[in-house]
């Protein structure tokens, strides 16, 4: 269950995912952080996250999972051609995701069935949000 990143960019998301856990701890908490591997995009770096109160918990009419993707920085090397892709949402438009199999929750349930994923972050609910997303 194991994504494999290289020691310096696996510390850079490590990073990223404790900043993102504590910019608002009361109002928006990080219930699941995953790193995932999808078939798209081979050798980026893919990581799903679902965040308590994020974007309002409005739901996308599209049916779209909000997807952020950068690529190197001074402050975020990484090699060249390679992207980071945050496919964040809220719990609210996750479970509206899971129940109707959305295809991004598509994508990250096929990596968790082919145990290419690692979870960098969960609570409780979290927990609960990734037994959702198993097979």
């Amino acid at each position: 269950m194991s994504v494999a990143l290289n020691d310096r960019i696996n510390e850079q998301i490590r990073s990223l995912i404790e900043d993102h856990k504590n910019i608002d701890i009361e109002r928006e908490p990080l219930h699941l952080a995953l790193l995932y591997e999808p078939t798209r995009d081979r050798g980026d770096i893919f990581v799903f996250e679902v965040i308590g109160g994020f974007g309002g918990g409005v739901v996308d009419p599209e049916r779209e999972l909000m997807e952020v993707s950068f690529g190197s920085s001074a402050t975020f090397p990484l090699e060249e051609g390679r992207e980071v892709h945050l496919v964040l949402t809220s719990p609210e438009e996750f479970e509206k995701a899971v129940e109707e199999e959305w295809p991004m929750i598509q994508e990250v349930r096929e990596s968790i069935k082919n145990e290419n994923y690692s979870v960098l972050s969960s609570d409780k609910k979290g927990e609960d949000f990734l037994e959702r997303l198993k097979p």
